[in-house]
């Protein structure tokens, strides 16, 4: 059975909600896309917040996206590399360094056979 990242699904979001163009996708977490002749690289981190705080991933990458599947509302949020790299951070503190958010629908899948 294949798998599928949350990677590819964001880095498709990215695509064709942003404009973004000429995706590459570097691993199971992250994703390389362009516009206008820059390279921009995406970290995508899934995670329950735990009291309304979140463990941001050390990372190399410029942005990261956080899917937060617990959270009401806005779900998921695009942040600076920069920011809020290998942190844990409040939703408080996340807040003002918020780049986009928006919200994602989980749906459960079912096989019968």
């Amino acid at each position: 059975m294949k798998k599928t990242y949350l990677s590819k699904f964001f880095g498709l979001y990215a695509v064709l909600e942003w404009g973004l163009r000429d995706i590459e996708f570097l691993g199971p977490h992250s994703f390389r896309v362009g516009k206008d002749g820059k390279k921009m690289t995406f970290y995508v981190h899934e995670q329950d917040h735990d009291n309304y705080s979140l463990d941001i991933p050390d990372s190399e990458e410029e942005y990261f996206i956080v899917f937060i599947p617990n959270k009401v509302g806005d779900n998921c949020i695009l942040l600076l590399g920069n920011d809020c790299r290998g942190k844990t951070m409040t939703f408080e503190e996340l807040a003002p360094l918020i780049k986009r958010k928006w919200r994602i629908e989980q749906t459960q899948s079912t096989t019968t056979n």
